[in-house]
């Protein structure tokens, strides 16, 4: 499947998502490579958008999926099929926030390790 597809299955918050999350890896390799606490409480804030944002996508697209499908209660195959369908790609923006929440969280947990490396006592 294409990107732009999935970003057009996905809604218009797909590219809330892709500018909050691109934000939050940059805030999240920052503070891989200097460690602060700064740049973990802002790069936390950030996902933490981007997973409410990917939130409110996924309901406002399964609302308007079963908004569409109010008219097909006399063909319940059509019915069922159109809204397996719709929460299929209404599930896209938690997906596309959820990889970028997981690459964040690697950078940020690197970026943990090493401040507390820097911190521990040597003996």
């Amino acid at each position: 499947m294409r990107v732009m597809e999935i970003f057009q299955e996905g809604g218009f918050t797909m590219y809330w998502i892709l500018l909050l999350g691109l934000g939050g890896l940059a805030l999240a390799v920052v503070h891989a490579a200097m460690p602060r606490k700064w740049s973990l409480i802002t790069a936390v804030i950030m996902f933490v958008l981007v997973g409410g944002i990917a939130v409110f996508g996924m309901r406002d697209g399964r609302r308007k999926v079963e908004d569409g499908a109010v008219g097909l209660d006399r063909e319940p195959d059509l019915k069922e099929r159109m809204l397996a369908q719709g929460y299929t790609e209404a599930m896209r923006p938690v997906q596309f926030a959820g990889v970028l929440t997981a690459l964040g969280v690697v950078l940020v947990g690197a970026g943990e390790v090493r401040r507390r490396k820097t911190l521990a006592p040597t003996r």
